[in-house]
């Protein structure tokens, strides 16, 4: 039995060694080990490309540096996972080049070779990415034997990984290109065609459709690193506008304060009924800084829905410009207003929500006309279309015609500076690294890591959109202007230290006008930019979402506890507080912030070291409304939220700063030597120095040996403060009046949000602001006209019938109740809900409070889940 049981697996070997040894890439009749990687060869594809498209034919190269050569060669196709052997389809084809050079293998179906052993520097084949899609990585590897014991394979640059290129289709956008590398620039029309109808979205349609249409389409072509709406962030006022009234006033305003960010502001006339479904046309351009585009318009009528695209991509990584593009366009609710429905009445949303998209799934309410119990995809709105009309082409640095060594490799060139100047002749910058600096150092290269380049800037008096979008005149230096020597700007200051210990943060630095009284006629003029941000990486924050808390952990806190699960809680809470410092300071849906202060002026010496402090209030939405979370560990869901910066800043220096004694007057010596000398004293009442004699007991402080030191330490000093300072009056801090919202409570004590806004802010040295701008206050509201929820069956309810009396003259007057809003939760005992309604003699507002009523729900409880699923948190 034995006997037969070896020749079974002698018969397999035997059918299994000509198989491997057929595909072995070992070179024939050599006798030496593999020599160690050698970057002088190297295997690479044409436009150093690291992705593929299926079925897409690349030139794939292998080439020797440094003046060396090679004998023979073979070149293999192999999938990245390991799977898919015989699949012929799953990695591609070769295609020969040069049938005189190179040959299929007969050993094996995805290798080439040599066709003889003359000596090579540089082989080229091509070959075929696989047609179905869903291929994964595949990796094209090289043997390469440089005489006959020398030869390397596989390792090094002899080995490249080419994954599929994400496609991306009409109802997702494309991936960010940074940097973009487009040389030329390209101008392109946009087309908006409405999609919207009572065919397309039946779902309670409006049944007025006269009323429908879209608003005035806004929008920008901008750079990277600006976005005027973002999913997941708040609305801007302008942005408000445009979602809840259909105006773009202000957003454009908004978008013209930006204008460093911005090639071109799109604008393009609404659609309105009976063409809701036409279409409507803008031309904007783009360049390599600004290669973004956003745009906005209202879907009308709805309570603050949008339609539009936020940061598109239009820069290829080829360093080409789409020809032509098509994007289906969603609604997104802005976060404005809680109305579920197109005629929904104005209910603001307090605090303001963050912009979302709608789906049929979200919001999960019937009353949404996109509302879909079964989470069907929607229908798009209205369809974006972008065609390429001309390229304008720019003298270009072309790249470097010779090989450049491997171990000389660099990564891409950044994106340019701005120009050094915002109005006439300046530089423009940009730097590149070496990929391996320690093996560049040791082989000397002398690769150029830093380029410049001439540049105009064009943002003189009268920016607008013409010339935003293309046109650049020459503009002469003008009174205001940069050139104006009364626009003379300080130096920046130092940047700031980052404003996080780990994750993500921002740096900022920022200069100032060395004439304070000139500063409105100069911004208007130029719009020289006064303070800068820019984005910092400190180190890793660590912590996962998804740990278990099983490594790590001591081993009593997870088995021991109090039976409820706390120890699991806490270590969750651990992982969340430390994901949510690398989201940068997530904020949970149960906690309001308000946004971040501006950064406070850098406090500290002159000439040293300083703070810059900017500070935010937050509050717990649960508090507020008086909701009562039946899962609430006593703990502050909203603990972990940064509240307040703090940065480090340099100040200017002491230049501007007159010494004390600079204002002594002079006093005689008490003796009198025979050895005096001259010495200079600064007189404060003529502005001058002057010359007098002393003597070796003099004690005087406003004393210099030379004139020019006397003019440098007082008399320069006192000019450069009297530009900045002289004349001046300081202006205090001014807020508006306190503004009292509802009270929380419909019926009993409850909560009431106060707030303020600050109308202007304090300038030379005037009073400083409040640091408190909102405020809650305790309320009460008569329970004498409220009606009790009933305990005794499902949905029962009693109302407290009062005999009708009449209404006196200085009595409140409120319009109708709105409709009830949904409620807070589907299930479970703590769901409430409210309604609203306006006073309508509003000079009694100071004692007519009743305007908002609140009710708890009563709903089915909740069904149990695991609360094992990390999703949750």
């Amino acid at each position: 039995m034995k006997a037969l049981e070896g020749f079974t697996i002698l018969l397999a070997l035997v059918g299994v060694i000509p198989r491997i040894e057929g595909c072995i890439r070992v070179p024939p009749g050599v006798t030496a080990a593999k020599s160690p990687v050698d970057d002088n060869y190297v295997l690479s594809v044409n436009g150093n490309t690291q992705s593929y498209v299926p079925g897409q034919r690349y030139n794939v190269s292998l080439s020797a540096f440094s003046g060396l050569s090679f004998i023979s060669f073979m070149l293999a196709l192999d999938l990245e996972s390991g799977d898919g052997d015989g699949d012929a389809n799953a990695l591609g084809t070769w295609e020969i080049a040069d049938l005189a050079e190179t040959r299929f293998s007969p050993r094996c179906p995805n290798l080439v070779e040599n066709t003889n052993t003359n000596v090579k520097t540089r082989v080229d084949v091509f070959w075929v990415a696989p047609s179905s899609p869903g291929q994964g990585c595949i990796l094209l590897r090289a043997t390469v034997m440089q005489h006959r014991d020398v030869w390397f394979m596989d390792d090094g640059f002899l080995t490249k990984r080419m994954c599929e290129e994400e496609v991306d289709d009409i109802d997702t956008q494309p991936s960010i290109v940074d940097p973009c590398c487009a040389c030329d620039e390209a101008k392109y029309e946009l087309t908006f065609e409405g999609k919207w109808s009572r065919h397309t979205h039946p779902k309670d349609f409006p049944a007025n459709s006269w009323r429908t249409r879209f608003s005035d389409i806004i929008g920008a072509s901008h750079t990277l690193d600006y976005r005027f709406w973002q999913y997941g962030e708040l609305a801007s006022e302008g942005l408000r506008e445009v979602a809840e009234h259909g105006s773009t006033r202000t957003l454009e305003s908004e978008l013209k304060d930006q204008s460093e960010h911005i090639r071109t502001i799109i604008k393009a006339r609404g659609i309105a009924y009976p063409n809701v479904t036409g279409k409507t046309f803008a031309v904007f351009r783009v360049d390599s800084n600004h290669h973004l585009i956003s745009l906005v318009s209202m879907v009308d009528p709805s309570p603050d829905w949008i339609v539009g695209v936020s940061g598109l991509e239009l820069c290829l990584p080829n360093c080409s410009w789409v020809e032509n593009k098509v994007h289906n366009l969603y609604p997104w609710d802005a976060g404005t207003d809680s109305g579920p429905s197109y005629m929904s009445a104005d209910q603001p949303q307090v605090p303001p929500d963050v912009v979302r998209r709608i789906k049929s799934n979200f919001p999960n309410d019937p009353r949404s006309p996109f509302y879909d119990p079964t989470g069907a995809q929607m229908k798009p709105l209205a369809t974006l279309h972008i065609n390429r009309r001309r390229l304008y082409e720019k003298n270009c640095e072309s790249s470097d015609s010779e090989q450049v060594p491997p171990e000389c490799a660099t990564n891409s060139w950044s994106r340019w500076d701005e120009c050094t100047t915002k109005c006439g002749p300046g530089k423009q910058y940009r730097i590149r690294e070496f990929k391996n600096p320690a093996l560049a150092s040791r082989h000397r290269c002398n690769n150029a890591l830093r380029e410049e380049k001439n540049c105009v800037g064009h943002k003189c008096a009268g920016f607008n959109e013409e010339t935003a979008e293309g046109g650049e005149p020459e503009v002469a230096p003008s009174p205001g202007s940069s050139d104006d020597p009364q626009c003379g700007l300080s130096d920046w200051s130092e940047w700031s230290s980052c404003t996080v210990t780990c994750g993500t943060g921002e740096m900022t630095r920022s200069r100032h006008y060395l004439n304070k009284k000139a500063k409105k006629k100069c911004q208007k003029a130029s719009r020289a930019r006064l303070h800068e941000t820019k984005i910092c990486e400190a180190m890793e924050c660590g912590g996962d979402i998804e740990n278990e808390g099983g490594a790590g952990e001591p081993e009593e806190e997870q088995a021991g506890g109090d039976g409820g699960g706390s120890a699991e809680k806490r270590s969750i809470f651990r992982n969340f507080e430390s994901y949510s410092q690398h989201r940068e300071d997530y904020i949970p849906p149960v906690c309001g912030v308000t946004p971040w202060s501006d950064f406070s002026p850098c406090m500290g010496p002159c000439g040293g070291h300083g703070k810059r402090q900017r500070i935010r209030k937050v509050w717990n939405n649960n508090q507020v409304y008086g909701v009562t979370d039946p899962n609430d560990d006593g703990q502050d869901p909203c603990r972990h939220i940064k509240l307040h910066e703090e940065v480090n800043c340099t100040n200017p220096s002491c230049d501007t700063i007159v010494p004390g004694f600079c204002y002594d007057e002079l006093t005689d010596s008490p003796c009198r030597d025979n050895d005096v000398a001259n010495f200079w004293y600064y007189d404060h009442v003529s502005d001058q120095c002057a010359i007098y004699w002393s003597d070796r007991c003099d004690t005087n402080r406003n004393k210099f040996k030379s004139k020019e030191e006397c003019e440098e330490t007082c008399r320069l000093p006192r000019h450069k403060q009297e530009l900045q300072h002289d004349g001046i009056p300081a202006i205090d801090c001014l807020v508006s009046d306190w503004v009292s919202h509802s009270c929380n409570a419909s019926c009993g004590d409850g909560f009431q949000l106060r707030t303020r806004r600050v109308l202007r802010t304090p300038k030379y040295g005037g009073k400083p602001c409040p640091k408190h701008l909102v405020r809650l206050d305790r309320c009460y509201q008569r329970c004498d006209d409220m009606y009790s929820i009933s305990g005794r069956g499902f949905g029962e309810r009693r109302h407290v019938v009062r005999a009708p009396q009449p209404e006196p003259q200085d009595e409140c007057r409120y319009s109708e109740w709105s409709a009830w809003t949904p409620c807070t939760a589907t299930c479970g005992d703590n769901a409430v809900r409210q309604r609203t309604r306006t006073l309508m003699n509003t000079d009694l507002s100071y004692k007519c409070k009743d305007r908002v009523r609140m009710e708890k729900c009563v709903m089915m409880p909740c069904q149990l889940t695991s609360n094992d699923d990390p999703e949750r948190w």
